[in-house]
């Protein structure tokens, strides 16, 4: 019983309890200035690659290149002239063993750029014909 009336008494001070100290002060002034030049140099970064303001050192990014895929030769699928009809990347080779109708092998980050998605047993051709046709291993549509 002398439990369930401590527990009773926790938020009660004692006698001699004067307070919070009275002379308080922020001690984290270097890191708090630290906190608002890091967010400062962020925010002039990300205007910068935007192009929302003119850092002449700075490159303006291409955000398509986030959204859209990225063939083996670096045009953006779907975006750029040559695969503008070819909107979904694919990569022919990602589980390995995967050679084109030519016998090539190419790495597993070998992407082309394709109309859609394709199912099991489907073929795809290289649109630049630098290399043959692959058929799909597995269905990938969604």
């Amino acid at each position: 019983m002398k439990k369930g009336a401590k527990e009773s008494n926790k938020l009660v001070p004692s006698a001699d309890f004067d307070g919070p100290i009275r002379a308080r002060r922020c001690t984290d002034i270097l890191f708090f200035l630290l906190l608002v030049l890091t967010w400062a140099i962020m925010t002039i970064l990300g205007l910068g690659t935007t192009g929302a303001i003119n850092i002449p050192y700075l490159h303006k990014g291409n955000p398509q290149r986030l959204l859209h895929g990225i063939d083996y030769v670096g045009n953006i699928c779907g975006v750029d002239e040559s695969v503008k009809n070819l909107v979904k990347k694919w990569q022919p080779n990602l589980l390995g063993g995967n050679v084109d109708s030519y016998e090539n092998s190419v790495s597993k980050e070998f992407s082309i750029c394709v109309s859609s998605c394709p199912a099991k047993g489907d073929v795809r051709s290289d649109p630049y014909n630098k290399y043959g046709s692959w058929v799909a291993p597995t269905d990938v549509s969604m």
